[in-house]
């Protein structure tokens, strides 16, 4: 069912993965003094890890529970779509810091491929999600 999102997901990890290495790289031993450097690493992570999260929890509901499985495959495919949109202004930002040296020209024009995410209905999974919320039949915690 979230096949396509496990390969987004694969993609955006690829990034990320890239993105610390050349910060190392460039900023070796003062990255410290690069804390906006570090901030957007540390989004990129952050984002990855919880759209994967996200994934893994729809995946494993929607082999136990059929009646959770919409709402989880909805909040997953959000998350998802979320993560793009953060990697992709991340990557650009921490890049944009190299003045284009070193390999983030060659990352720079990977960015739109590997933050590509499938067209979603983003609205109509929001509204999913906030009605189930509302009318009581899904629980959060």
């Amino acid at each position: 069912v979230l096949s396509n999102e496990f390969e987004v997901l694969n993609n955006l990890k690829k990034l990320t993965v890239m993105l610390l290495g050349v910060s190392a790289e460039k900023f070796m031993g003062t990255i410290s003094e690069e804390q906006e450097v570090l901030a957007g690493l540390a989004n990129c992570t952050t984002s990855v890890f919880a759209a994967e999260g996200g994934l893994l929890r729809a995946q494993k509901v929607n082999i136990k529970n059929a009646t959770e499985a919409k709402i989880e495959t909805a909040m997953a495919r959000i998350a998802v779509y979320d993560a793009c949109r953060i990697v992709e202004s991340e990557a650009n930002t921490i890049l944009g810091r190299f003045n284009g040296e070193g390999k983030a020209p060659w990352i720079q024009k990977h960015i739109c491929r590997l933050t590509e995410c499938l067209p979603s209905d983003i609205i109509g999974l929001n509204r999913t999600v906030a009605e189930a919320y509302i009318d009581g039949t899904w629980n959060f915690l």
